[in-house]
């Protein structure tokens, strides 16, 4: 449909609900003329200046909040909004509906832009910390394509169940059977490149580990030798060799000459001679410590956050050749940790140049996800079902649950309304009283007046989505149980929402 027909067609409708909206409002005629020729032009004058913006910019992307921020300083003021407030709250609700669906098409699609970008970045950060995966060569090259393949076709990659269904989401597609077809497509969607510096820096701190920190450590190396040395994680020299080779050496070790290892020195940047002065510093430097960070998927603030306290207590936090946690954290910190608590991790993230992320920057690729599903504010969040949170996934954060555990800072059991709630208040949707005023203004109720008017039997009946019928909705309003929706109910809502 081509946008002027679209414009034409959402002005009527609106224009309508204004009307239809101000006739509940004033249903006596002579209010209804004399607010009707007040708010009607004002309306249209609105939808004119909407649809200039739009049209000028002929479909391309449209900063929506300034824009509409603009147009909330365009509403006329005192006196008329103190003798027409009724009016003007329908026009508002109006005037708000009507831009949200007049500019949907143009911010969604920006919205679109982004969250691709923070999915994509959230996938390819799932292959980093599980298989130290940065590139096209770290994906294909660093180990045996069919090996890998097969064991990469099942094992987990949490919140994903397989290998296979991690790329079914990347591709958007159902994947029976995962081949290399497969996996050359994802590295295009992924938008991988061929080499990275961050697999070169990863795999130069490999071989530092070994003593390697230059040309003249590598040749003193047998071809069979390095070949066969372990690198972790990233592996056998051989697999090294053929990450910076950019293919695998044909007849694997028996490949392998001198040669080769200058151009492998070449490709990682590696100097003729390293200093010894320097070789010392930098065993003790702060990229060691991210390798030994590394092997346990530690590579931020929030890695290093999300690993239970009593996992940096226990026997598997081995940070070789150093020693345990305790002994890793005090030589990072240059004195005793003590025992290893919160506070202390916030310390070692300091002292290793871990940056806390920003809390609204989080949040908000938090809302841009939701938004991918329609869910906009507390009540778009609200008209899904619990257990469509639970069922639905969020890439590349996982099921509902997993999302609003990130979200709410702690585990969570079931999904609940209340639960819900909480979620809306942390990422800072309207409260609960907008929202309720909200689901009543579309049902044609904007006072306490109006509220009496339509009387209990109205209430009862009547749905109120996303929170159902009459009876479910006052419960909800009021956050607790009773039998049915009297006067005394309808007093309580009136004096809670509209005094």
């Amino acid at each position: 449909m081509q946008p002027s027909t679209s414009y034409s067609v959402i002005l009527k409708k609106y224009e309508e609900a204004l009307l239809s909206g101000l006739s509940e409002v004033y249903p006596d005629e002579t209010d209804h003329s004399r607010v009707s020729n007040i708010l009607i032009p004002h309306f249209r004058n609105i939808v004119q200046k909407v649809t200039s913006e739009v049209n000028k910019i002929n479909g391309n992307s449209v900063d929506y909040d300034s824009f509409s921020v603009g147009l909330e300083s365009s509403l006329p003021v005192s006196p008329f909004r103190e003798i027409y407030e009724d009016a003007f709250v329908v026009i508002d609700i109006i005037r708000e509906q009507f831009q949200r669906e007049f500019f949907g098409l143009h911010k969604n699609r920006q919205t679109e832009v982004l969250l691709k970008n923070e999915v994509l970045a959230g996938y390819r950060k799932l292959l980093a910390d599980k298989y130290f995966i940065f590139d096209k060569r770290t994906l294909l090259l660093m180990r045996d394509p069919k090996k890998f393949l097969g064991q990469f076709r099942n094992e987990p990659i949490p919140p994903y169940e397989n290998g296979t269904e991690f790329v079914s989401k990347v591709l958007g597609c159902r994947i029976k059977k995962l081949s290399l077809l497969h996996i050359d497509e994802m590295m295009k969607v992924l938008q991988f490149p061929d080499f990275s510096e961050e697999t070169k820096r990863r795999l130069r701190l490999a071989l530092m580990q070994k003593g390697i920190v230059d040309k003249k450590t590598l040749k003193q190396l047998t071809i069979k030798g390095f070949a066969e040395m372990q690198f972790p994680p990233f592996g056998s020299g051989l697999s090294i060799a053929s990450v910076a080779l950019g293919e695998r050496p044909a007849g694997g070790v028996n490949g392998l000459d001198v040669y080769d290892l200058n151009i492998i020195a070449d490709e990682l940047d590696l100097p003729d001679v390293y200093n010894k002065d320097d070789i010392n510093e930098t065993a003790n430097s702060l990229e060691y410590y991210e390798l030994l960070f590394a092997r346990h998927g530690i590579f931020n603030y929030e890695t290093l956050m999300a690993k239970p306290v009593n996992w940096y207590r226990s026997s598997d936090a081995d940070f070789s050749p150093i020693g345990k946690a305790g002994m890793f954290f005090a030589v990072i910190l240059g004195e005793p940790c003590g025992s290893i608590l919160i506070p202390t991790l916030e310390k070692v993230a300091v002292k290793m140049g871990f940056k806390k992320p920003d809390k609204q920057e989080i949040f908000q690729k938090y809302r841009n996800i939701l938004s991918s599903f329609g869910i906009v504010d507390r009540n778009t969040l609200m008209s899904k079902t619990t257990t469509w949170y639970t069922d639905t996934d969020f890439p590349p954060y996982g099921k509902g649950r997993a999302l609003f555990a990130l979200i709410l800072g702690q585990a969570c059991g079931d999904i609940t309304y209340s639960l819900l709630h909480e979620v809306a208040d942390k990422l800072e949707y309207p409260d609960r009283k907008t929202s309720y005023l909200e689901v009543l203004a579309n049902a044609g109720v904007f006072s306490s007046e109006e509220l009496f008017k339509k009387g209990t039997r109205w209430f009862r009946r009547t749905g109120f989505p996303p929170y159902g019928k009459g009876i479910r909705f006052a419960r909800e309003i009021l956050g607790k149980k009773f039998p049915t929706v009297n006067l005394a109910v309808l007093s309580e809502i009136s004096e809670y929402l509209f005094v």
